[in-house]
């Protein structure tokens, strides 16, 4: 994951700009516009990560506790699409940068380039809509996105965290997309044959229901416990 740093360094003189991308996205729209984005004078074009509010009671809280309380405008950008500015960035950034930062750090990182990247870049950064160009599918759902308005809408979808042909999770609608692309290749039907063994033996579902129905059990009594001392404690104020 560290090797895109090296980038600034390796790449031919004649590439001014680059386009980074996670290979768990689905382009389902055509990029040209975001290639050609004004940046501005900002060495990357990003996204701001769906994922992260902080504080995140995690590592990064210390780690970024200078940014948060010296700038009110920190936000922390999700590395998983990256407009490079090559030009404004060889000469003044290299791997080595990186590499010292992350020794000053330990090496604890939670997302480690992504951390060093927003650790050196906070505000050398230009945002793009997230909804638009980095759209997590799953935290998007839970926002009440669904396939039709995402594959209407959006441009490129991000499948961060559980993938859509992992079937040991629980899966949504929008993981259709992923699946919609799968089906134009050779490798759908050994794809969905995995999936379905995956999905047959994985007890999650049934474990995950199991796990509720005592939840539900417990609560039940503690809530049969809490009306009963409250009748009695109703009782006792009649009394007096």
């Amino acid at each position: 994951m560290y090797f895109r740093l090296m980038l600034p360094d390796i790449l031919p003189g004649d590439v001014d700009r680059l386009l980074y991308l996670d290979v768990d996205m689905i382009i389902q729209k055509p990029i040209i516009e975001l290639y050609q984005t004004d940046m501005e004078g900002s060495y990357f074009c990003v996204c701001p990560d769906m994922t992260v509010t902080f504080p995140v009671s995690d590592i990064r809280d210390e780690i970024f506790k200078e940014h948060i309380a010296n700038e009110e405008q920190f936000t922390y950008f999700n590395s998983g699409l990256m407009l490079w500015d090559i030009d404004a960035l060889r000469g003044r950034y290299c791997f080595r940068d990186y590499m010292e930062l992350a020794e000053r750090l330990e090496y604890k990182m939670l997302a480690p380039d992504q951390d060093l990247l927003n650790y050196l870049h906070w505000d050398q950064v230009k945002y793009l809509d997230a909804y638009r160009y980095d759209l997590f599918s799953k935290k998007a759902y839970r926002l009440g996105y669904r396939y039709d308005r995402v594959k209407r809408e959006t441009t490129v979808v991000h499948f961060a965290g559980m993938k859509p042909w992992e079937g040991k999770y629980v899966h949504y609608d929008i993981e259709q997309l992923w699946w919609d692309y799968a089906k134009m290749t050779p490798f759908y039907p050994e794809l969905m044959e995995e999936f379905m063994r995956d999905c047959i033996k994985d007890p999650l579902v049934y474990d995950t229901i199991d796990s509720l129905s005592e939840e539900k059990k417990r609560l039940m009594e503690e809530l049969n416990k809490s009306v009963s001392l409250c009748r009695q404690l109703a009782r006792l104020l009649e009394q007096k």
